[in-house]
């Protein structure tokens, strides 16, 4: 495998963060390059979950017992915004990450369900 081009975006985008810094709320960026590619074109994408389909395939050593090797098959997508869509269709994948995972939505109801929290003696 040939990963000059993966090599030049890397080396390209790391430059350009630290000439510019990263955009403002990005702690991270997820990039991904397709093997066949020309010219680099860009996609700014989300990640897609569950890229995998897995499937076992059932082989046979030298003595004759059989052993099961898993196969993994990165998943098309049908979603235009996220990185596998993007890899698929020939562009680099530039997906934006966070690392607060906290889960706002949730505040109210974990703040309920404290309240009911007995610690009493243990």
């Amino acid at each position: 495998m040939d990963f000059g081009l993966a090599a030049k975006v890397a080396s390209a985008l790391a430059s350009h963060v630290l000439s510019y810094g990263m955009p403002e709320k990005v702690d991270v960026l997820n990039v991904n390059v397709p093997m066949d590619m020309g010219n680099p074109r860009f996609r700014v994408t989300k990640l897609q979950r569950n890229i995998f389909d897995f499937r076992t395939i059932e082989r046979l050593d030298p003595l004759g017992n059989a052993y099961f090797w898993l196969g993994i098959d990165l998943k098309k997508s049908k979603r235009t915004d996220s990185d596998v869509y993007a890899l698929y269709n020939g562009f680099v994948s530039v997906t934006p990450l966070t690392l607060d995972n906290t889960a706002v939505a949730q505040e109210n109801t974990l703040q309920k369900w404290l309240e009911t929290l007995d610690i009493g003696a243990r």
